[in-house]
């Protein structure tokens, strides 16, 4: 569900292509959006089970009734995300990133907010760099900044192809997806597991 930055205070606190860096490497790329109120905050669940994770979209505002989701009403609490489509210089290709809200309003915005209010976001280079914080998988921290003597050379996002929604590029998954069970040893190879599914619990927002 498609909320407002506004709305997303209150949730607290992923062949398309997704982007992605090493501990200490960094990217140029163009930022799909021609301004500020293209970015759009998503109500998700993140979810893992049996080792696989999905984003899933959460069907209810907070003031709706919890069993309007069903991952609410099984005591998943939502979040809120922004899956950035970005244009990555160095694989000429689109490809979509998922973040946090406190990432997006701490690091992202501020760093949009440096192209002038008359230029497109997207006509403006950035540096992405990914730095290693700790020893824990998910110690990491993301800067964004314009590239230094990079000028805005006014190309709308429109320009670099097709930018698919969320949940066409496969970042975010329906409010009725399901996990499949995992297969078993008792299970005989090369057969299809049974459409079963089971239920899922909450783990934690991270980034």
């Amino acid at each position: 569900m498609i909320i407002t930055r506004e709305q997303a205070q209150s949730y607290s606190g992923g062949g398309n292509s997704f982007f992605k860096l090493k501990d200490n490497e960094t990217a140029r790329v163009r930022f799909l959006y021609n301004k500020l109120e293209d970015i759009e905050y998503l109500a998700v669940h993140s979810l893992r089970e049996n080792g696989r994770f999905a984003t899933v979209d959460c069907s209810r505002l907070q003031t709706d009734p919890v069993d309007q989701c069903k991952w609410c009403a099984q005591g998943s609490q939502a979040v809120a995300r922004v899956v950035i489509p970005i244009f990555n210089l160095q694989t000429n290709k689109i490809e979509y990133w998922v973040r946090s809200k406190t990432w997006i309003d701490g690091t992202f915005i501020p760093a949009l907010e440096q192209v002038p209010v008359d230029k497109p976001i997207s006509g403006q280079i950035f540096l992405v760099r990914r730095t290693k914080t700790g020893s824990l998988p998910t110690d990491v921290s993301y800067s964004v900044q314009p590239e230094l003597g990079s000028q805005n050379d006014g190309q709308l996002k429109t320009a670099f192809g097709e930018i698919k929604d969320p949940y066409q590029c496969g970042a975010i998954q329906p409010n009725d997806y399901t996990f499949p069970v995992a297969q078993t040893q008792n299970q005989p190879q090369g057969n299809m597991a049974p459409n079963n599914f089971q239920s899922t619990r909450r783990t934690n927002d991270v980034f």
